[in-house]
């Protein structure tokens, strides 16, 4: 649904742009073909241009200490849920289906004026005039032309006084102007909210029908003459929308173009105006795919007893009772230092620390500080942690990282107390609340092992792994942002990925108070067992976003 509503948004943006070009400079140009071109051209950009996607790596340099392995870096998203009605049935849902549904009824709308046209085609006398398709019809209707068959009332066909009309219609037929009407036809259909597509279908017939008098008038035909036909076709009737007909748009801009001299070459290039929005729309479609940190180190390499310490693993380490018990303990371990609160100093303080193999908290220290008592007393509530189940990868217990920061902040009317340094009011806190699957952790895990199908493919070739899948939980519990950040194979990855996907809405987090999105990097464990799959989820890492 995302993916729809952002393509069919930047289309909408990149069609408006090109109309408001033709309205404000090529409107009264009387360079008709390469107008038309220019119409349909822009069009098809506006359906193209959102696919391109083009992508490049960009080199930071990073606040937060890394080891030796690929760290996650979490990037502020602008992620937005859609509200849930109590139904379940979301709002993007209905505007979904109302899409869908106008979409529908415009589609029927236009195949069923195909079919009246085809059957007017087929109930006519056929002929072949100047190597042209022609459709004489006893009724009396205005002259159209659509399937490259020129269609006229018997009586105006054999009327020599009316010979311009089907000069007219000729040079719709011998242009192919049927297919661009198609073409926009199409385009209404799919953007049918966007009223400018319906100013671009008028743009494009209004050209048809310049081009059409200007192929009448190199013919020889008298203007005046001409005119004057026009009017008296004036109170004709529009064949079904589709076709080209001979009083479409009888408008004063076709009298007056039908007089006006030919615009001079040079005023041709004021279509090249079209190659700086091209640029620009390419420029706004480049992504920042990849960050490639460059890591700001306490040390040159973060180790242990001279072993290892990984920042994603397997199975991550938890503290005793999980993230929110974490975020408890350290908003009451932490008591905010008296000199702090003289100074009104606030601020952020990133903490890293090792949860070596034991589950020991080790080698707490501050990578981004705001002030020495508030630095010094982020790692002092650190290092008095409890032991926590230690992480794992590929089955053994390893030194795994964290950085945790801690907000230090305060109400400005608070009085400070001589005799403790923990002051009413105070705001020390984890940044955030985690958001919460249904149930907990152990339902998650619960639901992805049952929802989990080990790919035939994967069984048969003997494909095994641990699959890495990162995911957002957006402000209002949806989860968004799917990706692998540990590959095993394709199907494998794909597997878990949908399996993520198809996951109920979370309870969602805050952060300070607010709403936020939050990542999980999540493993997801492919084990083939006496032949059979074996699915062994592990426990996840979050980090949250503002």
């Amino acid at each position: 649904m995302d993916a729809l509503k952002d393509y069919l948004i930047q289309s909408s943006i990149i069609l408006i742009l090109f109309y408001l070009i033709y309205i404000l400079i090529l409107r009264n140009e009387r360079f008709f073909q390469e107008i038309r071109y220019y119409l349909l051209g822009s069009a098809f950009l506006a359906l193209i241009l959102p696919f391109l996607k083009f992508s490049y790596s960009l080199k930071v340099e990073a606040e937060l200490v890394n080891n030796e392995m690929d760290n996650l870096f979490v990037n502020p998203t602008c992620i937005s849920a859609d509200p849930v009605l109590s139904t379940g049935i979301s709002i993007a849902d209905i505007l979904l289906f109302i899409y869908l549904a106008v979409a529908t009824v415009l589609l029927i709308r236009s195949i069923v004026k195909i079919v009246q046209l085809k059957r007017l085609i087929r109930a006519g006398e056929h002929k072949v005039v100047d190597k042209q398709k022609v459709i004489l019809l006893a009724q009396s209707i205005p002259a159209f032309t659509f399937f490259g068959y020129i269609v006229m009332n018997r009586e105006e066909f054999n009327d020599k006084s009316l010979n311009n009309i089907f000069a007219h219609e000729k040079v719709h037929a011998q242009q192919k102007h049927w297919i661009d009407l198609l073409f926009v036809e199409l385009l209404t259909i799919v953007f049918w909210f966007n009223p400018f597509v319906w100013l671009y279908q008028v743009a494009v017939k209004q050209t048809h029908e310049l081009l059409a008098d200007d192929g009448v008038i190199a013919r020889g035909f008298n203007i005046g003459q001409y005119q004057a036909i026009l009017m008296n076709q004036i109170m004709g009737t529009e064949v079904l929308g589709l076709a080209n007909n001979f009083n479409y748009s009888i408008t004063k801009k076709r009298m007056i173009m039908m007089s006006k001299e030919k615009s001079p070459q040079i005023r041709r290039y004021k279509l090249l105006i079209v190659i700086p929005v091209v640029l620009a729309v390419l420029l706004f479609n480049l992504q920042i795919v990849e960050v490639q940190a460059q890591q700001y180190r306490i040390d040159q390499k973060v180790k242990l007893n001279e072993e290892n310490v990984f920042a994603i693993v397997d199975q991550m380490p938890e503290f005793p009772g999980g993230a929110e018990a974490l975020q408890k303990f350290i908003a009451e371990a932490i008591k905010y230092p008296k000199v702090a609160l003289e100074k009104g100093i606030r601020g952020r303080v990133f903490v890293t620390f090792v949860v070596n193999k034991e589950g020991d908290v080790v080698q707490g220290r501050v990578v981004r500080g705001v002030e020495a008592s508030l630095d010094a007393e982020a790692v002092r509530a650190l290092e008095s942690m409890p032991r926590w189940t230690p992480g794992y990868e590929k089955g053994e217990a390893v030194n795994v990282s964290y950085t945790v920061p801690i907000n230090f902040d305060f109400k400005d009317d608070v009085q400070i107390d001589e005799s403790s340094s923990d002051k009413k009011g105070n705001n020390i806190q984890m940044d955030s609340i985690a958001p919460k699957f249904p149930g907990g952790f152990l339902e998650l895990r619960k639901y992805l092992a049952k929802n989990v199908k080990y790919p035939l493919d994967a069984q048969k070739n003997g494909v095994e792994g641990n699959v890495l899948v990162t995911f957002v939980v957006t402000k209002l519990g949806a989860v968004d942002s799917v990706r692998v950040v540990k590959s095993v194979s394709p199907s494998l990855d794909e597997e878990a990925m949908r399996v993520i996907k198809t996951q109920s809405n979370w309870i969602p987090g805050n952060n300070g108070g607010k709403s936020a999105n939050f990542t999980y990097t999540l493993p997801i464990n492919f084990l083939l067992r006496d032949g059979s799959g074996l699915i062994v989820v592990g426990k996840f890492d979050e980090e949250n976003e503002k």
